[in-house]
C-alpha cells in the first residue's frame, strides 16, 4: 500500500510538472477563489481580472473586474470609516455581485450614486458589494454572523434572489481551507476547473440552441438543477420555510442587536419577470417575511414592467445594466429611511 502510494505521488507530480511545463499552469488572469473555514469559498482578495463574457453573437469579450482586499467587488477602502461615512453592506448572490456587468453598473454601485446624490456635503455614503456568485441564504446568515460588522454598517441590505438562494445548507464536507487553498493552486486544479467549465459551457449551449429565450433559461437552469418553479407550491413553501425565513431572521436578529438596520430586497426569478410562472409562492414569501418585522423591497413589478430588458440577453438569469439601475432605485428609499431612523437616535 506504502508503494501504491508513493508510486500515485510520483504520477501526480510528474502531471503537475509537465502541464506547467507545457504553460498550462495555473492562469494568473482568472478569476481566483480561495477556500474559507466558515463560508466554503470566497473570491480571492486584490485580483484585477476579468470574470465573463458579454457578446451574443462570439461571446469573445471580456468584462473587467476589481475584488479588493476584502474579497468584495470593487475599489479598496479603509477598514475604519472617515468622519461623516456611512456605510451600505450589501449582501447576497450573483445578482448582488453584477454577474455580466461592469462594477460600477452592479445594483450596489449604482445604489451609491443615488444616495450620494441629495445628501449633504459633509456626508459620504459608501456602499460595499459583498454579493459572491453561487451563495444561497445560508451563506447570507454565516456572513452576517461572522464577518459583516467589522465592516461598521450603517445598514445591511441583503438581496434575496427566489430562486437558488432557497436551497439547503451546502454540504460542509471535504479537505480543510488550508489544503484546499494549496490545491488550488496547482496546475492539476486549474486544468480539472477549465474542463469543467468546458463540458458545462457545451452541454448548456447545445441546450439552447435554436431555443427560444425562456425555454433556453429553463433547461439550463433544469440542467444545473436549481429551478425551484418546477416543484409544488406547497414544496416550494417547505423549502423556504425551512431555509430561507428563518436565515433571514437570523440576520435581521443580528442587526437588531448591533443596532443595523436590516432591509430584504427580494429579487423574482427571470421566468416570474417575465411572467411566465405563478407568483403565488413569491406574493406568500413576501408575507412571511414582512409578517417576521423585517422590510421588504419588493422588486417584481418593476421587472415585470421592465420584462425582457431587465434581463442579460445572453446570460437571461442576470440583470442587464438597467434591471440593475431600477433595482438601485427601488432600495434607495429604504436605506434612506433606515438612516433617518438612525439620525433620529
Amino acid at each position: 500500500m506504502a508503494i501504491g502510494g508513493a508510486i500515485s505521488v510520483v504520477i501526480l507530480l510528474g502531471a503537475e510538472l509537465g502541464l506547467r511545463a507545457a504553460g498550462l499552469g495555473p492562469s494568473a488572469e482568472r478569476f481566483r477563489w480561495i477556500a474559507h473555514e466558515q463560508l466554503q469559498s470566497v473570491p480571492a482578495p486584490n485580483q484585477d481580472t476579468w470574470y465573463c463574457k458579454d457578446s451574443a453573437s462570439s461571446g469573445e469579450r471580456r468584462l473587467p473586474l476589481r475584488i479588493n482586499a476584502f474579497g468584495q467587488r470593487g475599489e479598496d477602502y479603509p477598514l475604519e470609516k472617515a468622519a461623516g461615512e456611512r456605510r451600505v453592506l450589501a449582501v447576497g448572490d450573483s445578482l448582488t455581485f453584477g454577474q455580466g456587468v461592469r462594477d460600477e453598473e452592479s445594483w450596489p454601485a449604482q445604489l451609491r450614486g443615488l444616495l450620494q446624490e441629495p445628501a449633504p456635503a459633509e456626508l459620504r455614503w459608501r456602499t460595499i458589494n459583498a454579493g459572491v456568485n453561487g451563495w444561497s441564504a445560508w451563506h447570507y446568515q454565516r456572513y452576517v454572523e461572522t464577518e459583516a460588522m467589522r465592516f461598521d454598517p450603517d445598514v445591511i441590505v441583503v438581496g434575496l434572489y427566489f430562486g437558488n438562494d432557497m436551497l439547503p445548507p451546502p454540504d460542509l464536507g471535504g479537505p480543510p481551507a488550508w489544503l484546499e487553498n494549496a490545491l488550488r493552486r496547482t496546475a492539476l486544479y486549474d486544468a480539472a476547473a477549465r474542463l469543467h467549465r468546458e463540458l458545462f459551457s457545451s452541454r448548456a449551449g447545445t441546450r439552447a440552441r435554436g431555443a427560444s429565450g425562456r425555454e433556453a433559461q429553463a433547461r439550463i437552469e433544469r440542467y444545473i438543477g436549481v429551478r425551484e418553479s418546477e416543484l409544488r407550491p406547497r414544496e416550494q413553501r417547505e423549502l423556504w420555510a425551512l431555509v430561507a425565513l428563518p436565515a433571514l431572521e437570523r440576520m435581521r436578529d443580528v442587526c437588531e442587536r448591533n443596532g443595523v438596520p436590516f432591509v430584504c430586497v427580494l429579487i423574482p426569478t427571470p421566468l416570474l419577470g417575465c411572467q411566465h410562472d405563478s407568483v403565488e409562492v413569491y406574493e406568500l414569501l413576501k408575507a412571511a417575511i414582512e409578517r417576521a418585522s423585517i422590510r421588504v423591497v419588493d422588486t417584481l413589478p418593476v421587472l415585470v414592467e421592465l420584462g425582457e430588458k431587465a434581463w442579460l440577453p445572453w446570460d437571461p438569469g442576470h440583470l442587464s445594466v438597467e434591471g440593475n439601475r431600477r433595482l438601485s432605485q427601488l432600495v434607495q428609499p429604504a436605506v434612506n429611511a433606515a438612516a433617518d431612523r438612525l439620525s433620529e437616535r
